[in-house]
């Protein structure tokens, strides 16, 4: 995020950790970073705009919302604001259906995830930079960072695989660590790794 570029903050959906949302507020608090906090879209309009006004009632630094969905084309403006300089935060510990994906190691099973997050990332030259959040008390959030990880800018379709199971294996650290922490609400998939 020194660099001057936009970085990808990967949520593994807070991963669905602690609140996922306090990383975008601490982010523009502590870097006064621009932030473009990207999700799926609401199906409900006032769901939506509930959910948006919350988002940005205490919005203490420059918060963009940004709405993906299936089609290929509404990531291209992320790519904009990577350019920009601003940082882009996805999560990555669902695939959604019709999502592109690639299945890796995740506690000792072949688990996919998505693969749009890091392909972005690969053509911007973004790091990619995992922030899970965990609870410590009342209102109370610590945001942990592991190292970032570094994608050579082109299209080399390994080097997306090595980087999801990167962050696939930093998710599963968490987990391991604080198991609490982490919402699935789904079965992981359950072929097991070969050796």
């Amino acid at each position: 995020m020194g660099r001057g570029g936009g970085a990808v903050i990967r949520r593994p959906r807070s991963a669905h950790t602690g609140s996922w949302e306090v990383v975008g507020r601490l982010i523009g608090r502590k870097h006064r970073a621009p932030l473009t906090m990207v999700m799926t879209e609401e199906q409900n309009a006032s769901t939506r705009a509930f959910a948006d006004a919350l988002r940005t009632r205490k919005n203490e630094g420059d918060l963009e919302l940004a709405y993906v969905g299936t089609d290929p084309l509404a990531a291209l403006p992320l790519v904009n604001a990577l350019r920009r300089g601003r940082v882009v935060a996805l999560q990555f510990d669902r695939v959604p259906p019709g999502m592109a994906s690639v299945a890796v190691p995740f506690f000792g099973r072949m688990q996919p995830f998505p693969v749009g997050p890091f392909k972005l990332a690969q053509l911007a030259g973004a790091p990619i930079v995992i922030a899970v959040t965990r609870r410590i008390g009342y209102r109370r959030y610590a945001v942990d960072i592991p190292p970032v990880i570094e994608l050579a800018k082109g299209r080399d379709e390994e080097a997306v695989r090595a980087a999801v199971a990167q962050a696939a294996k930093e998710l599963e650290n968490f987990v391991r660590s604080h198991p609490t922490q982490w919402f699935h609400f789904e079965a992981l998939s359950p072929v097991p790794v070969r050796p």
